[in-house]
């Protein structure tokens, strides 16, 4: 029996939104419906149970679907708010990159419609992109309904609650939902925190790649598993201007607007490895183009500073 051979190939494992594209989806879906307070409630809700281990990051995704059943959102719709989606400054270019040195893939907390359209924009495969299904097909009781419209009408002064009221608040709210309804929520399953790396786990396996071979990009607390996997099998962990968590986990930061300076990091991977990548990081001349960074070893004010400069150009990016 013949076995079967490891791939010398490459596997770039991105994020969606913030590597690849600069728009939050599922918060342009919530201001194209009227719901942005509903959304900045829910978002608030998400962190206070994730900080407590009640719930997996990310599920802001799943809380909001009865409000987006309730404004009768379908795919054709999420479809055209993801064509208004703007992408990364010549993210192209690092994605031919990417694909000439193996397998290029997207693994993100975006609905699933939503990565195949950018996914298709970019000339990735669906069969290489993983992201979070959902159910929009749930009827809502009348109940439901009351229930809805009372939470948008009280958003304003909910997000004036502490967090124990208004965890208190959005559980009474779950858990009086029809169980239709609270069966979607709970169904849905979140591809952010530890199924991100699964999922990068499941590619390196099914492609036989080794794990020195493997890239991940993200920029937030969602992507922390699978910059730490990456990491640990031996590969190329970079956040993206990248919150503090991000930074926290990864061997690598790259502060820029423009995702060009990718092309020659993969370059540089692919030719030296990591120690390429550590004197790339050292010999860095102050381009005010684009700062990289090695992570690993800084002292506290090193880090910091890296931190805020992150923070500077999210808050650039995004408002």
């Amino acid at each position: 029996m013949r076995l079967k051979m490891e791939s010398n190939e490459k596997l770039f494992c991105f994020d969606l939104e913030g590597p690849i594209s600069l728009n939050d989806n599922c918060k342009d879906i919530a201001k194209e419906l009227g719901l942005i307070r509903v959304f900045d409630i829910l978002d608030r809700y998400d962190d206070i149970l994730y900080y407590q281990k009640k719930s997996c990051i990310g599920s802001t995704l799943r809380f909001i679907l009865p409000f987006f059943i309730e404004k009768k959102l379908d795919k054709s719709r999420m479809r055209q708010i993801s064509e208004k989606t703007v992408l990364a400054k010549n993210i192209d270019a690092a994605i031919i990159s990417a694909k000439q040195k193996g397998i290029m893939s997207i693994i993100s907390t975006s609905y699933e419609i939503h990565s195949y359209a950018i996914g298709k924009k970019v000339g990735v495969k669906e069969e290489n992109i993983y992201s979070t299904k959902i159910n929009l097909d749930g009827i809502l009781t009348p109940k439901d309904k009351e229930l809805i419209e009372n939470i948008i009408r009280q958003s304003v002064y909910l997000n004036k609650k502490s967090d124990s009221e208004l965890e208190d608040y959005m559980n009474a709210f779950f858990s009086s939902i029809s169980k239709p309804i609270e069966q979607i929520v709970n169904d849905t399953i979140v591809i952010g925190g530890f199924e991100k790396k699964q999922k990068a786990d499941e590619l390196m396996r099914k492609n036989n790649i080794l794990g020195k071979n493997i890239v991940a990009i993200g920029d937030s607390i969602v992507d922390i598993e699978m910059l730490e996997f990456a990491s640990a099998v031996g590969g190329f962990s970079l956040c993206i201007n990248a919150k503090k968590e991000a930074i926290d986990s990864a061997d690598f930061a790259l502060c820029s607007l423009d995702r060009k300076h990718l092309v020659s990091l993969f370059e540089t991977f692919e030719k030296s490895g990591k120690d390429g990548l550590i004197d790339l990081a050292t010999r860095q001349s102050g381009n005010p183009d684009y700062v990289f960074s090695y992570l690993r070893n800084l002292g506290k004010n090193e880090k910091n500073k890296i931190i805020e400069l992150h923070k500077s150009m999210r808050k650039y990016i995004r408002g």
